[in-house]
């Protein structure tokens, strides 16, 4: 498996609007997808096992040495696939930025989504009450990170 960052914006889109991520990384306050485009101002990193493209991981870095990442990948890479590509992704970013601390939060219900943060070795910090808005609800969203120097072992 391999990670690349993308640069390549129109892929970075029609990624980010397949109809089973969509669902998964939008609000009430998206766009309709079909109007969703991707932002030059954030990073991608692209996800590959040989020329297959797996989907990628979105990068916002909040300050010098924390950084946000969240998850989009196909659905061709979910399973053990995703555990493997979530691990690159911190890797990558320890290896690769000057990110000491990455950070991400899940809405409260996503429970595939809090178990790829914790099979990456993120772990849960704190909650972020009524944060998240999903057809008309309030959620509150699970906030979870890691350090580097911390191993990226899953969390039992």
């Amino acid at each position: 498996m391999k990670a690349k960052l993308l640069d390549d914006l129109d892929l970075v889109t029609t990624t980010m609007r397949h109809r089973r991520i969509w669902p998964s990384i939008s609000d009430d306050g998206s766009p309709a997808r079909e109007a969703f485009q991707a932002s030059p101002s954030l990073t991608y990193l692209g996800m590959f096992e040989g020329h297959e493209y797996l989907g990628l991981f979105v990068l916002h870095q909040h300050n010098a040495i924390m950084w946000e990442v969240h998850t989009c990948l196909l659905p061709s890479a979910w399973g053990s696939r995703a555990q493997a590509c979530a691990k690159l992704c911190v890797e990558w970013i320890f290896d690769n930025t000057e990110c000491r601390r990455l950070i991400t939060s899940v809405p409260v219900g996503n429970a595939l989504a809090e178990r790829l943060a914790g099979a990456a070795g993120m772990v849960r910090y704190g909650t972020n009450p009524r944060s998240f808005l999903k057809n008309g609800q309030e959620l509150d969203q699970i906030m979870l990170g890691i350090s580097k120097g911390a191993t990226c072992q899953p969390q039992q």
